[in-house]
C-alpha cells in the first residue's frame, strides 16, 4: 500500500524543522485525513512554542509514527492538497450516485453544485491567512530582502531607471513585471535597459527576443553598455547600418567587456512563436536571476486569452 503524502509532509516538516513552510502554504489540519492528530499536534505545539517540534518531541508524543527522510515541505504541502480534493470528490460523487439512484436528481444536482463550490472555496483559499497572528512569513520576507539589500545595495535587481528602482527596491525574486506601452513607445528599449542594469550588477539574464535577431539585440546591448564605460559610445543605429563604425575601436571595446563583465551573463534566443514549454526550458538550461519575454502576444498562445498561461 502506497504510502500516505500526509506522512512525507509530516516528516519533512520535522526532520527539517520546517512547520514554517507549510503554514506559509496554507497547510492546516482540515487538509489531513489519514494523520490528523499528528499534524494537529505540530500545530499546537508552534502556536505554544513559536516553533516546531523537534524529532525527539515528535517521537515522544507518536512513538511509532515512522518519519521519512524527505527535505521538500512545499512539494508535499501540494501532495496533500490535491488529496484532500480527490478525498471531497470521491465522497461527494458516492453521495450524489446515491441520490441519482433513489431517484432524487434534483437533490443531486443541488449537491453537486453546492459541492463544487465549497470545495473550490476550499482550494482558492488556503493561502488566505491571518496577517495580525501569522506574521512570521512576513518577517522572515522582509528580512531576506534586508539581506540583499545590506549586500548588493537594493533588495531586488536593479531596472536602470531611477525612480522606479527606488519606488519598488528593483525586481525582487518570484515577481513578475509587464511593461506595457502603444507601438514604437519603447518597450523593447525600456527591457534592454532593464536587462543590461542587471548584468552591469553582476547578474544573470536571458532575453527571449520574438521580434528582434540576436544581433540586433546585441547591437542595442552594446550602445547601452558603451553609454556606461565613459568611452565612445556606439550608436545601435550605425552598427545596424555599418556606417560610421571603427572596426578596430568596436572589437576593443568587446574584448574589454568581456574581460570586465566575467561575473554577469546575458543570453539571448531570438526563435519565434515560442510558447511555454520553450520558456520553462530556456529557464531551466540558463537559469537566469531575469527573465525577459520581448514580447508577450507575439508568444506561441493557444485559445482565447491564452497569455494567462505564459
Amino acid at each position: 500500500m502506497a504510502t500516505s503524502p500526509e506522512v512525507y509532509l509530516i516528516s519533512s516538516v520535522v526532520m527539517n524543522g520546517d512547520y514554517q513552510t507549510a503554514l506559509a502554504h496554507g497547510c492546516g489540519v482540515e487538509l489531513f485525513h489519514s494523520c490528523p492528530d499528528e499534524f494537529l499536534w505540530i500545530e499546537r505545539y508552534w502556536k505554544k512554542h513559536k516553533r516546531t517540534p523537534s524529532r525527539g518531541a515528535f517521537h515522544r508524543a507518536y512513538p511509532d509514527f515512522r518519519l521519512k527522510d524527505v527535505d521538500d515541505t512545499a512539494h508535499f504541502v501540494d501532495e496533500v492538497k490535491k488529496s484532500h480534493t480527490q478525498a471531497l470528490l470521491t465522497e461527494q460523487m458516492r453521495a450524489q450516485a446515491d441520490l441519482i439512484a433513489e431517484g432524487k436528481v434534483s437533490e443531486a444536482a443541488e449537491l453537486a453544485l453546492h459541492g463544487i463550490t465549497k470545495i473550490s472555496s476550499g482550494i482558492n483559499g488556503a493561502d488566505e491567512t491571518d496577517i495580525l497572528t501569522d506574521w512570521q512569513p512576513t518577517f522572515h520576507e522582509v528580512q531576506a530582502r534586508k539581506a540583499r539589500f545590506d549586500q548588493y545595495g537594493m533588495a531586488g535587481i536593479a531596472t536602470g531607471f531611477e525612480t522606479l528602482d527606488e519606488r519598488t527596491g528593483g525586481t525582487q525574486p518570484g515577481q513578475l513585471w509587464l511593461v506595457g506601452g502603444r507601438l514604437g513607445e519603447g518597450k523593447s528599449f525600456a527591457c534592454l535597459n532593464m536587462a543590461v542594469a542587471a548584468i552591469l550588477n553582476d547578474k544573470k539574464v536571458h532575453f527571449a527576443a520574438l521580434e528582434m535577431t540576436r544581433h540586433e539585440v546585441s547591437m542595442r546591448v552594446h550602445n547601452l553598455l558603451s553609454g556606461h564605460t565613459g568611452q565612445r559610445i556606439f550608436k545601435a543605429t550605425a552598427l545596424a547600418q555599418g556606417k560610421e563604425t571603427n572596426l578596430a575601436d568596436y572589437k576593443r571595446f568587446l574584448e574589454r567587456l568581456s574581460n570586465d563583465m566575467k561575473g554577469a551573463k546575458f543570453t539571448v534566443s531570438d526563435a519565434k512563436r515560442i510558447g511555454t514549454m520553450e520558456i520553462a526550458s530556456q529557464l531551466e538550461r540558463h537559469n537566469p536571476d531575469v527573465y525577459f519575454l520581448d514580447y508577450l502576444t507575439l508568444a506561441n498562445m493557444k485559445g482565447e486569452g491564452g497569455w494567462h498561461e505564459l
